[in-house]
């Protein structure tokens, strides 16, 4: 569904900018954040095995013959974003 909304402001009118406030809170948390946000719920059995697995990542890329840096941001993203998919996948 599309919709198409044109709001004129009177800047003069202190109320009616804040109930307009109001309506395009309403319209952006309603129609426009649900389709940018995905929400994963996570208990703490599951963070602990994708802990422990990301030990395990660790591990084998320590035992590779030129690693990856194991601390830089990068590595733990990429591992993050692995989880991420996993999960995603689940929740479907």
């Amino acid at each position: 569904m599309l919709v198409k909304t044109v709001i004129i402001l009177d800047t003069d009118d202190l109320k009616g900018v804040k109930n307009t406030k109001k309506i395009v809170d309403h319209i952006y948390n309603e129609y426009i954040l649900p389709r940018h946000m995905s929400t994963i719920t996570l208990n703490k059995f599951k963070f602990i095995k994708i802990i422990k697995q990301f030990a395990r990542e660790i591990k084998k890329e320590q035992r590779r013959k030129h690693p990856q840096d194991i601390e830089s941001i990068l590595f733990c993203k990429y591992y993050a974003d692995e989880v991420w998919k996993e999960i995603q996948i689940e929740k479907e």
